[in-house]
């Protein structure tokens, strides 16, 4: 390490990156050499985690709001539930953000430079790490910057969300809706599931967010027309308040890249936190950053992140494949899944954890000739693309 002018740097500061930096911002850690890098010069609200309580995480008092609920609904009912032990959780950035960089601004053994574009590539021993100002080397080196999609069918799951105040209380503040379904399918994005997802936080206040899985060749829908009709039609609601607005679109394809090299590896969604099936990331960063730091306190080489097993990563491609060619089938297949699984099975299925009595458990929960048919339409399309020349 005699060679490097710092142990360890860290390209960006967002999720990922502020999740490491702060767990090495300890004391224990002090011994280390760190560089933390990040193009952006201010910190804002830009979007919200939510997670289940699958493990424990530093940022407890970044959390906004817990439930020990949470529903589905489909056009014929509803489905409420919950398990002893777990609750759904979600974070705002902005309190995330102002945690993680207090705790990095108080660790004198951390240079963050703010407004600093990266790059680095692995050399020999180490990671020369390419600044604006120059280029230093660092012996090992966390790049979670966003990778390019590696995407086979296109399909995303695109999202606005809107920080809702009512002047009557007509939200449940006991229960997080995942999934709405009650709400207008199809129309000009025919083809294309579509649910809300409410996070309510008072009766009069929630985070309603309007979410289609959709070819990402469609056209955007127009969400905030959507919020307003659901509003109406589920609320009564007609006047509404809007705060905080957050969109996105999450590629719902398989984006995990293997180590760039022994000594330069990607973090965050480039590392494959993100579970292309659901887009939920935060529990798989934080695991990722616990085991990073385990090796480096036990004087180890951080071990790559590893796929996620094949039968889960199977199980994720099918239902892909059933959203893609049925979506109509959407809504009921994700409300007998909540409803014929028990939930602390579904749970750990959704974050990584699952045993083999879970597998088993989620397949059961699933509608077997839909599933059936789409593993034979996923066999037929990974033969086509395997050899094209069988195609047609």
């Amino acid at each position: 390490m005699s060679r490097a002018d710092y142990d360890v740097a860290i390209l960006g500061a967002g999720l990922a990156g502020l999740s490491l930096a702060a767990r090495l911002a300890a004391p224990c850690h002090a011994g280390l050499r760190i560089l933390l890098v990040e193009p952006r010069t201010t910190y804002r609200r830009d979007r919200t985690w939510s997670y289940w309580s699958v493990q424990p995480h530093p940022f407890e008092d970044a959390v906004a709001h817990r439930w020990e609920r949470w529903a589905v609904a489909d056009g014929r009912r509803e489905f409420v539930c919950g398990a002893a032990g777990l609750h759904y959780a979600t974070i705002q950035s902005d309190a995330f953000y102002r945690v993680a960089l207090e705790r990095v601004r108080a660790a004198s053994h951390i240079e963050l430079r703010l407004g600093t574009m990266a790059d680095a590539v692995e050399d020999g021993d180490g990671v020369r790490v390419r600044l604006q100002s120059g280029v230093v080397r660092a012996a090992l080196a966390f790049d979670t910057r966003p990778p390019r999609t590696i995407g086979r069918h296109g399909l995303s799951q695109a999202f606005l969300g809107q920080e809702i105040t009512t002047e009557e209380p007509v939200f449940d503040p006991g229960v997080a809706t995942i999934m709405d379904f009650r709400c207008g399918q199809g129309g000009r994005h025919g083809g294309a599931a579509h649910f809300t997802y409410v996070l309510p936080t008072s009766p009069r206040h929630a985070l309603v967010e309007d979410t289609w899985f959709a070819p990402a060749c469609r056209p955007l829908p127009d969400h905030r027309a959507a919020i307003r009709a659901y509003m109406a039609e589920r609320h009564g609601v007609h006047r509404y308040t809007v705060g905080f607005e957050e969109r996105g679109a999450l590629p719902m394809d398989p984006v995990f890249q293997p180590r760039a090299g022994a000594r330069l590896l990607p973090l965050g969604t480039a590392g494959g936190a993100t579970r292309p099936s659901t887009g939920y990331a935060f529990n798989a960063i934080q695991a990722r950053c616990d085991s990073i730091v385990a090796d480096l306190a036990a004087g180890r080489q951080p071990r790559p992140a590893r796929p996620r097993p094949g039968v889960v990563r199977y199980m994720d491609r099918v239902l892909l494949q059933l959203l893609e060619t049925k979506p109509d089938l959407a809504a009921g297949l994700f409300t007998g899944l909540f409803e014929g699984c028990a939930p602390g099975a579904l749970v750990r299925f959704l974050n990584d954890r699952a045993s083999l009595a879970d597998l088993f458990a989620v397949t059961a929960a699933m509608p077997l000739l839909p599933v059936a048919g789409a593993a034979a339409r996923l066999a037929m399309g990974e033969m086509e693309w395997l050899h094209p020349e069988t195609a047609g």
